[in-house]
Order: C-alpha cells, then structure tokens, then sequence
C-alpha cells in the first residue's frame, strides 16, 4: 500500500495537539489549523522536488540521520508540548533542515504563511519548524522500517506527487519553484476532511426538496403580486458599492510614523488597522501584531489561563542597556489602553536575551528590560500589582543562536495574561 505522508501527518495532529500547539503559541486554534494546512503540503512539497535528484535524496537522508528523525518524537508528541522547553527544542532541532530545505525562501515562506493564515511570523516560523520535524520523523520512521537507500527514498517521496495536486497555496508554489506539483491530475479529496464531504452528500440529497419549497413560495409570491399594484423598486446600486468601497478602504490604515529609522523599517510594510475597545477607546494596531494578539487571549472565553508568551514587536532597546527607544511608546500607550479597557487582566512581562556574553550578565539585563517595559505601563496609569516582570536570560530561545536572523530573534521581550 502506498505511503501518503500527508494524510500520516495529518493523523498525528490531532485536535488535541492543535489546541497546545495554540496555547504554545499565543494564536487562536483556528488560525493554528489554517497554518497547518497551508505549511504541510509545502514541506513535502520541498522535499518531493529536492529528492528529484540522487545528490538531494543523500542530503534528506543525511538530515534525517544526522538530526535523528527516527519516529520517536510521534510516540512522545503529546509530551513534547506539555513543556515549553521541549517544544522550542524541537524547532531549534530542525533549524538545519530548514535552512537546508528552503534556504533563502525561508524568511518568505514564514511571511506568506503569517500573512495567509493569520498566525504571527514568530509563531508561522515556529510551525514550520515544528512541522518540518513530525514530516522528517515519519520518513524516517519509514526508512528505519524498511532499510531504504537513497534510492528507494527517492521513490517514497516521488509517489507523494499525487496526493499533493491543487493544495500548496499558489503563493507559496511560486516562491518555491512547485507550481508543477499543483497541475498533476490526481485525486484531491484525500486531503478534504471527511466531514465536509458528509455535508455536500446530505446537502445533494436536500437539493430537490429544496427547490420543491422555494419553488412553492415563488408560486405563492406571484399570486400574492396579481392583487397588488405593482410598485417599482429602483435599487440605489451606485451608493451601496460606493459605500461597500468605502469600508474597504478604510480597513487598513498607514503604518504610524515614528522619527525612529529603525522602527519605521520594521513596521513599513506592516499592515494596520483601528482597534475599539469595550470602553471606547480606538487603538492603532498592527494586524496580527502584539497587541491583536493580546486582545485575542483576552476575547476568547474559552481560555481560562493562559500560560503562553507573546513577543512585543515594537518594542526597542538602546544597545546592550535597558533603556527604551522613544519610539516603543506607541505599543506601550496600546497595551495601557487594553489594560485600562480589562481591568480584570493581569500581565507578566518576561526579558530574554541571545547566548553571547556572560550569562550572569545577561540574566541581570534581561531583567532590566522587563522591569523598564513594566515601569513604562505603571507611569502611564496601570496599578503596580497588576504587574510582575521576570528576567530569564538566554533560556527560552525561540530560534538558534548559530545565526544572526536568530539571535536577534531571541533578544527579546514578551508578555503573558496571569489573569483575566
């Protein structure tokens, strides 16, 4: 029987694994699920085009032995994201077969899945390589199984072809050269979830009762509209277009300018938006920024405590010291303002660092950073015991430390909801 690893690791992600990948994550379970959908197909896809060649099958199975996707990591998934750090070990393990896989579309692919599913970037790279990881297990565990080379590996990862027609996202099959894959005539609906297609059988049975009814009540009409006089309705289609353009332009707004070069190139080609809040005051937001975010955990009645962490994106540091950049009180005076719109809400503020230099040191900075973010909300009106900040120092990476890209990612601060 042929090897499907999409609907295999699809099997293993259970609902119950979207929800703690969810809370890991700071996202809703329903964006969580739609990044799912859209990086699976696209891994595989990657490396279905990589093991083309006899020298790219060696370099999977070299990342697959050299990092050790055995299959373990499936027996003990659940395990995994009960811990924080288990989980964001994981990622930092598939940090190389990322790079290896994607190379320079990396940072691309993390953006386009983001912006398409409405996780965050961090969270979007964190999928990724989460996801990269439970894919390299299973052909690994499939390799384990039956001894394969290269060769037979080649073969496994060909026969995905079919099973991978029509689902990576047309954006990201442009950005990874695998616009071919989405043309091969092949059978879609095994990755349609059964229950979808359960409700377009019961809806074809339905279909001729329903037009019986609806053709009853537009006989009904008719007779009714024979002793009436006829009036004529002049539709004002101009203005409602008008105003449906309107809305539409008025979703997104200009990033808000600041005089910092440095934060205005990071929220340029952001995307903003208005927030009302409960007690009527309007925020300027970014759209799947901290704050969204924020709010998101806040809104959402099915979360009772939430013990995951949500970076600030627009909060800046004057090198290696504690101070705050000017420009960090945009996002300051919005986290005020949801604080002072959720009175019940408590926060707390975590400082992180890279591993380069003296760990003492870092820990003591790092704490620093989180007490400065928290003294910024308690001079602009939050109540002190609302508050707790906390230092962890390098621990807690959320990326590898090997790069640039990703210590500056782990140089960071984040904050959590206590209470709420």
């Amino acid at each position: 029987m042929a090897v499907n690893l999409l609907e295999l690791t699809k099997s293993a992600i259970t609902p119950e694994i979207i929800s703690k990948l969810s809370g890991l994550l700071g996202e809703n379970s329903s964006n969580t699920q739609s990044a799912i959908k859209l990086t699976l197909p696209a891994i595989i896809g990657i490396l279905v085009n990589k093991s083309s060649s006899d020298e790219g099958a060696s370099e999977i199975l070299k990342l697959i032995k050299d990092n050790g996707f055995g299959g373990n990591l499936l027996s003990n998934l659940d395990t995994s994201l009960m811990d924080k750090n288990k989980f964001f070990s994981i990622i930092n393990s598939a940090t190389g077969t990322l790079s290896s896989l994607f190379g320079e579309k990396l940072k691309e692919t993390t953006n386009l899945i983001s912006k398409d599913s409405g996780v965050s970037s961090n969270s979007s790279s964190s999928l990724l390589g989460f996801l990269a990881a439970i894919v390299m297990s299973l052909i690994g565990k499939q390799i384990t199984g039956n001894g394969m080379n290269s060769n037979s590996l080649s073969g496994l990862l060909s026969g995905q072809k079919s099973y991978l027609a029509g689902l990576i996202p047309s954006g990201l099959a442009g950005i990874l050269g695998l616009a071919g894959l989405n043309k091969i005539s092949a059978n879609i609906k095994e990755y349609k979830d059964k229950s979808t297609e359960a409700e377009k059988s019961g809806f074809k049975k339905l279909l001729p009762w329903l037009l019986i009814g609806l053709g009853a009540i537009l006989l009904f009409f008719l007779w009714k509209s024979c002793n009436k006089e006829t009036v004529s309705v002049k539709p004002k289609v101009d203005s409602v277009k008008a105003e449906v353009k309107k809305r539409i332009e008025q979703t997104y707004i200009a990033a808000p300018k600041t005089g910092d070069a440095l934060m205005d190139s990071l929220t340029g080609t952001r995307k903003f938006i208005t927030k009302a809040l409960p007690d009527g005051t309007e925020i300027i937001i970014a759209e799947n920024g901290a704050e969204a975010q924020l709010l998101k955990f806040i809104e959402d009645k099915n979360i009772s405590a939430v013990d995951s962490w949500i970076s600030f994106d627009r909060i800046l540091f004057e090198t290696d010291k504690a101070t705050l950049r000017p420009s960090s009180e945009y996002q300051g005076k919005n986290v005020v303002a949801i604080l002072k719109a959720y009175p019940d809400v408590n926060l707390k503020i975590g400082g992180y660092t890279d591993n380069t230099g003296i760990p003492q040191a870092n820990l003591k900075l790092s704490q620093a950073r989180a007490d400065a973010v928290m003294n910024a909300l308690i001079k602009n009106g939050i109540d002190a015991t609302r508050l707790k900040a906390e230092g962890f120092g390098e621990q807690f990476p959320v990326a590898s430390n090997d790069t640039p890209e990703g210590r500056e990612r782990n140089r960071r601060v984040d904050v959590r909801i206590s209470k709420k």
